[in-house]
């Protein structure tokens, strides 16, 4: 786990329990002051939420947990904001990058595939109790530092409980039951445009593009992201571009210039003027505020 995840970083008042920088257990952790500034996550973040509250931003969705469920940031999301509550009770579980490859799940429902739309579902106390034995056992492989099968035995458990819960939660969305609901075509045809423009944004600002990938016309594209979210489909695009722009400025040693490369502008002074336009503050200027 290189280090973008500055959330390991912060003092948690808590053990960590961890096979190298494969995989990485924290249980209870406190943590108040929370993060308000994007990072770009390189490693798989779960978060088991058995009490209390947990506010975060995850890309442009805010989340105010409330409710006992699971928490999934997958490698390449943007965190913007993360703290946990006084009350917060529940489990990190923290996986490379490389490790969360070495599990090779295709399965349609696999849990990892079930949130790409979104990032928190709420689950039963059945399902909440089984991801918690899953921890504890994995918890108990970890803390056996002479055996030398530790990583291959983790593996094999993540494998089968990823796919069990995954079942449940593709269900779930599917039926309208916790930790789902029931999309009609134009929320279905909104999730599909917010994943576009979350993987294609740093090479596309136009509507044509995504209304093309969704075999639809750029106006009536338009009325779909405005009539379900209440923004137009170019103000969501505006939106991830600028957060694209945030966490390649402070998150990494590219200069301007390369930013202004990474997201496609035709030059420097366009990418200037895109971002001030915005943030009313240029890109060095926000590069340099810490």
């Amino acid at each position: 786990m290189t280090n973008k995840i500055d959330i390991l970083n912060h003092d948690f008042n808590v053990k960590l329990d961890r096979i190298d920088n494969d995989i990485i257990l924290m249980e209870n952790p406190i943590f108040e002051s929370g993060y308000e500034y994007p990072f770009s996550s390189e490693c798989l973040m779960c978060v088991i939420v058995t009490g209390g509250s947990l506010q975060c931003t995850i890309d442009l969705d805010e989340y105010d947990i409330k409710e006992k469920g699971l928490l999934l940031i997958l490698p390449g999301r943007i965190v913007q904001r993360i703290a946990l509550g006084k009350d917060f009770k529940g489990c990190f579980i923290i996986m490379s990058e490389n490790f969360t490859h070495s599990l090779n799940i295709i399965n349609e429902y696999a849990l990892f595939n079930a949130v790409k739309t979104k990032s928190f579902s709420a689950l039963d106390d059945e399902s909440i109790a089984s991801l918690i034995s899953y921890f504890k056992m994995i918890q108990a492989i970890i803390r056996q530092e002479d055996n030398p099968n530790r990583i291959e035995i983790v593996r094999h458990l993540t494998i089968a409980y990823n796919l069990g819960l995954g079942y449940y939660i593709h269900k779930s969305i599917d039926n309208g039951q916790p930790g789902g609901i029931i999309l009609g075509a134009y929320e279905k045809a909104t999730r599909k445009f917010m994943n576009l423009v979350r993987e294609k944004c740093k090479g596309h600002r136009d509507m044509e593009f995504y209304a093309g990938q969704l075999f639809i016309t750029p106006k009536h594209l338009s009325t779909v992201i405005k009539k379900v979210t209440g923004k137009t489909a170019m103000k969501w695009i505006e939106e991830y571009t600028i957060l694209n722009a945030k966490t390649l400025l402070r998150t990494t040693n590219l200069t301007v210039g390369q930013v202004s490369d990474e997201l496609n502008f035709s030059s420097q002074s366009d990418f200037g003027k895109y971002f001030k336009r915005f943030t009313g503050i240029s890109p060095k200027e926000f590069q340099l505020k810490r």
